[in-house]
């Protein structure tokens, strides 16, 4: 009771307190007490918040505002209690909120404040020291924000390393005209679009108003149980050569309607890349299903030594959620020909499949390679439960004796002074 950090950690969730048998006044008291045992420690809020009780918790909570550290403001608006304490946030590292803050003051003044999540309108957002902010994200799937104001924020993160753009896309959003030209210095790009069936074909127009000149990880693809934008190679290609992304583009992660051909050809002007991401779409829905992952893929993937032409040579990781509709041995050849590029260092591979496929991968022919695998199924969703995995990692048998032929030699003398004191005791 005397340890102040088992009280820097406090979830308030008022939803519940009318259901609750024991009095709001007794509920506001244990509130009370949690926070001042805490003392100055450094504060963790998670709070969801109802009309008839916010005003009384976050005037206790708003005490406390100087043991900020990292706040979660659920379920309410812009709140009239907490303006009270602007200026008071200078611990304030993390901020979430949701609803409507449209331009409230609160926590314009917070000089540590470097992540902000805000599950709303980008229009309604409040005021924040925007050049502070090195991670946000944006989320809201239900507004009428026109598709500018939602890009539009990118303009304001100019220090931000990390973005994330969660929206819906109507028919209205892609016909509209965009007079755009936002350059964005973000490194880590995410882009979680939801579309209908009508503007599906055309959610990739918006690429063509972006500019990326430091981007290193570019990801695209729905949120859960949504359909997937359909990519647009054209779009995509001219973003590409905008941005500069064959000089520092290292991570690839798609789940868009999209051919085998148009991915290749994407990818060949990616010659950075480390790390590729790519998932079959499956659905019911007329047109909202696409396997990418084919023979013509992984052939198209094979890493050939010597050859000009060889798509992402630098490639070390490849994560595949799959329908399985290749050949299993051109899969193993893909997996083996980039283990044996990769030099020293491991080549990493996850398969993952649907839970109504069966599938026996026969990895023998990598006996030889040195590889992290991993294989596992899925459900229908991408975020279903993986009920089986399996982990295998193959030494790389080739470097081993490479390394006993050179230890063999130095020992017979036939060796030179290049051999390291490391490679006798191997």
């Amino acid at each position: 009771m005397q340890t102040p950090q088992l009280w820097s950690d406090i979830v308030v969730d008022t939803r519940l307190w009318d259901r609750c048998p024991v009095p709001v006044g007794t509920l506001l008291d244990l509130l009370e007490s949690s926070l001042d045992r805490g003392r100055e420690h450094p504060l963790t809020l998670e709070v969801w918040a109802v009309p008839q009780h916010h005003s009384n918790v976050f005037n206790l909570m708003g005490r406390h505002a100087p043991r900020w550290k990292a706040a979660s403001i659920w379920g309410i608006d812009e709140d009239n209690v907490l303006r009270a304490y602007m200026g008071n946030f200078g611990r304030l590292e993390t901020l979430s909120l949701s609803g409507s803050w449209k331009d409230v003051e609160t926590f314009q003044i917070a000089p540590r404040l470097r992540e902000l999540t805000y599950r709303g309108s980008a229009d309604e957002l409040p005021k924040i020291p925007w050049t502070q902010i090195q991670r946000c994200a944006n989320i809201d799937y239900f507004s009428q924000t026109s598709l500018s104001s939602r890009l539009s924020l990118l303009s304001r993160l100019t220090n931000a390393a990390n973005v994330k753009l969660g929206f819906y896309l109507q028919t209205s959003s892609t016909d509209e005209a965009l007079d755009l030209n936002i350059t964005s210095h973000t490194r880590h790009i995410q882009l979680e679009v939801s579309t209908t069936t009508r503007s599906r074909a055309t959610a990739c127009h918006f690429l063509d108003n972006l500019t990326f000149p430091s981007l290193r990880s570019f990801c695209l693809h729905p949120p859960l149980h949504t359909r997937p934008p359909v990519w647009s190679s054209p779009h995509f290609l001219r973003l590409a050569t905008r941005s500069g992304f064959a000089h520092h583009l290292i991570r690839l992660v798609v789940h868009v309607l999209v051919t085998d051909t148009e991915l290749l050809r994407c990818l060949e002007v990616l010659p950075k890349l480390e790390s590729l991401s790519i998932t079959d779409c499956t659905s019911p829905s007329p047109g909202a299903s696409a396997i990418v992952i084919t023979d013509l893929l992984l052939q198209g993937l094979v890493f050939v030594p010597g050859s000009p032409s060889v798509v992402a040579p630098q490639l070390h990781s490849l994560t595949f959620n799959s329908v399985l509709d290749f050949t299993d041995s051109l899969y193993i050849d893909l997996v083996a020909s980039r283990a044996g590029s990769a030099g020293e260092d491991a080549f990493n591979t996850n398969l993952w499949w649907l839970l109504a496929k069966k599938r026996e991968v026969f990895v023998d022919a990598l006996n030889k390679k040195k590889v992290d695998i991993q294989f596992g199924r899925m459900a229908r969703t991408l975020s279903a439960i993986v009920v089986l995995w399996l982990y295998l990692y193959f030494k790389d048998q080739r470097d081993r004796r490479r390394r006993a032929e050179r230890t063999k030699n130095a020992l017979d003398g036939s060796e030179d002074e290049e051999v390291s004191a490391c490679s006798l005791v191997k």
